[in-house]
């Protein structure tokens, strides 16, 4: 059953602030099973992947993103899933209509309710 708990997801949490300062980041448990993972806040240009401040990232799919987004949306997936004391890890089986992982997570740049602000055109 997927199961994470707050240690964990304060664990991930900090990973990703020591490893990218200039972001600001929205770090979030839901029901217990997975963690929402947000950019917020940067310098970095997200606008040849999103326009409305909102974009899902696909961690599944990161290789049809832009090549000069691919490594810290790599590096973020690592770290999500290896920097708590609890890893991720998939034994799903769709087949059979089995799905165990350890958490759930999303990858997003900005909220819906709270756009992604890009501190290189605000300032």
């Amino acid at each position: 059953m997927a199961y994470i708990k707050t240690e964990e997801v304060k664990q991930i949490r900090e990973a990703l602030k020591n490893k990218y300062p200039n972001i600001k980041w929205s770090i979030t448990r839901e029901h217990y099973s997975s963690i929402n993972v947000c950019i917020l806040k940067s310098d970095i240009d997200f606008s040849d992947i999103e326009t409305s401040g909102y974009y899902r990232i696909n961690h599944y799919h990161l290789d049809r993103y832009p090549e000069h987004h691919q490594k810290l949306f790599n590096d973020i997936v690592d770290i999500i899933m290896n920097s708590s004391d609890r890893k991720w890890f998939d034994k799903s089986d769709s087949m059979s209509d089995y799905f165990h992982v350890a958490f759930y997570f999303d990858l997003s740049i900005g909220k819906y309710s709270k756009p992604y602000i890009n501190t290189q055109i605000a300032a």
